[in-house]
């Protein structure tokens, strides 16, 4: 079992604390063995990947003493994530580096605090991760394994990663949303197509998009920004963009949505959503949303505006009335529900295939559709 199988975060908190960021790597890529990951030059199975990183764990083995701290160079390209597997096999911790090198004193500092534990203590260091950019001696960040579990149970479910889909690294790999939000690892557990690329320009990442059929794009701010003003793509298979690091603007975001036409994610630091909306805190790990406007559905912080939902489904020549509503939805808080009723009897199915054919702003276009007798329209309906 891995962490994805679970349906709760209390099941999955559960697990974390028992199992290893290594132990759900292995098993992962022994579920999926014909799962690939390419570079711009190669790709490899999830078992070859297995293969090679055995291999190079045998001669780290030599190398290092169990629990030890070891750098990591960030590079996109399955050397790194080779090495990176490596690593964690032979019982190190890796140093994962962005740019900059880390300084000797902050590497003494880390080699001072490691533990030797055995990779059983679930409370131990996985990695540690350091800031790319820094205006003093940046300070690394350690993520424990059950830390890095929960938080690639987290994102991957919020991103409903599957083997169908295709995860896309064009920014440095060793970046946290990059790497374990869900990043490469949140993919590889997916069972997903994983792909890294050298290429930073707009023309090199939708030549990757286009050859791979990418579906997931995670991405910088100031990345994105450098292309608002490019061709939009049409018939784009990338359904989800997501943007770490700092919180975008709505100019942002409807950008991306137009050069794509993908939903926009924006992840803070530990794997959920950030939204724009006033919250309260529920507890310790949970908040409850109160959206600034009440007519709004909120779907996994995106607000998504029910007359706008209405006047697309309106569109299909099927249905006679509509109502938007949002719906609980165990990871995006809300989802999208259109209420229709039809000239004909046919499932609401029939409706959402003709507005996924016919509408291009996938944004405004239902989660589900359910077909009744007769649509009530109270003041409250919403």
């Amino acid at each position: 079992m891995i962490v994805l199988d679970l349906a709760t975060e209390t099941e999955a908190e559960a697990h974390a604390a028992s199992t290893t960021l290594t132990a759900e790597l292995v098993e992962a890529l022994r579920r999926f063995p014909g799962g690939t990951v390419s570079d711009d030059d190669s790709t490899l199975s999830f078992a070859a990947l297995h293969e090679a990183a055995l291999r190079r764990s045998g001669v780290l083995r030599g190398m290092f003493s169990h629990g030890d701290p070891a750098l990591l160079r960030s590079r996109n390209s399955i050397d790194f994530v080779i090495d990176l597997l490596a690593y964690l096999l032979t019982g190190l911790q890796p140093v994962l580096t962005v740019g900059a090198t880390v300084s000797s004193a902050e590497l003494h500092r880390i080699r001072a605090c490691a533990t030797t534990d055995s990779d059983d203590d679930r409370s131990a260091v996985a990695l540690y991760l350091t800031p790319g950019v820094s205006t003093g001696d940046p300070e690394s960040i350690p993520r424990t394994h059950a830390d890095c579990v929960l938080t690639l149970w987290l994102a991957a479910r919020n991103a409903e990663l599957t083997p169908y889909d295709c995860y896309l690294a064009s920014t440095p790999v060793a970046h946290h949303h990059v790497l374990g939000c869900p990043g490469i690892l949140g993919a590889l557990l997916s069972g997903a197509r994983v792909v890294l690329t050298q290429a930073t320009d707009y023309a090199g990442i939708v030549a990757a998009i286009a050859r791979h059929r990418v579906t997931v794009l995670p991405l910088t701010l100031a990345q994105a920004r450098r292309w608002y003003g490019r061709v939009a793509q049409a018939d784009s298979p990338v359904r989800l963009v997501q943007i770490g690091g700092p919180a975008p603007h709505s100019a942002d975001v409807d950008a991306l949505r137009r050069l794509f036409g993908a939903t926009v994610q924006i992840l803070t630091p530990d794997g959920r959503l950030r939204t724009a909306e006033p919250a309260t805190a529920v507890d310790e790990r949970r908040f409850a949303m109160h959206p600034a406007d009440g007519d709004m559905i909120n779907r996994g912080g995106e607000s998504v505006a029910p007359a706008d939902v209405e006047h697309v489904v309106a569109q299909c020549p099927l249905v006679i009335e509509v109502l938007a509503v949002g719906a609980p939805h165990t990871i995006f808080g809300e989802m999208v529900l259109a209420y229709v009723t039809t000239t004909e009897p046919v499932p609401g199915s029939v409706v959402l295939g003709w507005l996924l054919r016919h509408c291009r702003d996938i944004s405004v276009v239902p989660d589900r559709v359910v077909t009744v007798e007769r649509i009530p329209r109270p003041e409250t309906a919403r």
